[in-house]
């Protein structure tokens, strides 16, 4: 009686109170029992995740990719500094093939920017995504960096996508990443942040196709009325 005293005068605030074991950025969602040792980090920015998953799951190597080059230089400044050396940055974006292309950086809100323009949505829900500029910006496959060394997999791999609506691209041209992992962790936007952005359906049936199954979803993004906008979306292959 007393725990549900609690928890109602916690909801009359609009507020609630669940065990810290139910909160996925605690348990992870299971991904601990899959023992990974390696993450790729497509899409690291300043390194914000990087800095998650090592800490969440000490011991890993993390391979991180960022084309901008202001978000890489703090990524790679950290990186640096890290004694164990385990995090490998890389000052490229991926896609379907190598090239040099331009991206929208997002001055305000450098997390958004993306190699697709924003929608009238995007910024009606995020403002901070106006002020935009291009920047010049390499592509490459990430089977390729496989391929020639640039990075070495192993089967307890997780492979994250956070690339503001470009992940059915990365996908396409990670198909021999995404069969070396055992998880994929992705972005995906169920609200038409930008043009050509990735669905996801299409997302789930590449993911299906490549042998994985959902498996939950870490955190989502909510509009005022209560739809949500998009989320953090784990698949794992057993």
């Amino acid at each position: 009686m007393v725990k549900q005293a609690i928890k109602a005068a916690f909801n009359r605030c609009g507020l609630e109170v669940r065990r810290l074991t139910e909160n996925p950025k605690h348990n992870l969602l299971g991904l601990r029992d899959l023992k990974i040792r390696t993450v790729v980090d497509a899409g690291a920015n300043e390194g914000q995740f990087a800095r998650f998953i090592t800490t969440a799951l000490p011991g890993v190597r993390v391979y991180s990719f960022e084309p901008l080059p202001g978000p890489f230089a703090k990524l790679k400044k950290w990186a640096d500094s890290l004694p164990q050396r385990n995090v490998v940055p890389f000052n490229v974006g991926l896609g379907t093939e190598a090239c040099g292309v331009e991206m929208f950086e997002h001055v305000e809100l450098t997390g958004h920017s993306s190699l697709l323009q924003t929608s009238d949505l995007s910024h009606s829900l995020y403002p901070q995504t106006k002020q935009q500029r291009s920047v010049r910006v390499e592509i490459s496959r990430l089977d390729d960096m496989l391929d020639n060394g640039a990075i070495s997999l192993n089967p307890e791999t997780l492979f994250k996508l956070d690339v503001q609506g470009y992940e059915d691209r990365v996908l396409r041209g990670a198909s021999k990443v995404l069969s070396k992992s055992r998880a994929c962790l992705l972005e995906v936007n169920l609200e038409p942040l930008y043009e050509s952005q990735a669905t996801f359906e299409g997302l789930f049936q590449i993911l299906i196709g490549a042998g994985y199954r959902y498996a939950g979803c870490f955190s989502q993004g909510y509009h005022a009325n209560g739809r949500v906008i998009g989320g953090d979306a784990l698949f794992v292959r057993y």
